[in-house]
């Protein structure tokens, strides 16, 4: 991987994303040399809906931005 600005990890428990996100923020930081952004890393509950790229993905279904959720 060169380059990536926007990455998804699914899980099915808090914890598990918890852990997720430190063991891919390792990997990304140490091991590949790239710069994890805090300020736009977070753990979302799909329940809310999760935009990503032109889509919004929620727990049941995924919408096109722009159409009703």
């Amino acid at each position: 991987m060169r380059y990536t600005d926007e990455v998804l990890i699914f899980c099915t428990s808090k914890s598990g994303a918890e852990n997720a996100l430190k063991v891919a923020s390792h990997i990304l930081e140490k091991m590949l040399k790239f710069k994890v952004n805090e300020r736009k890393t977070h753990i979302a509950h799909s329940d809310m809906g999760i935009k990503f790229l032109d889509v919004v993905i929620y727990t049941n279904h995924t919408s096109i931005q722009g159409e009703e959720a």
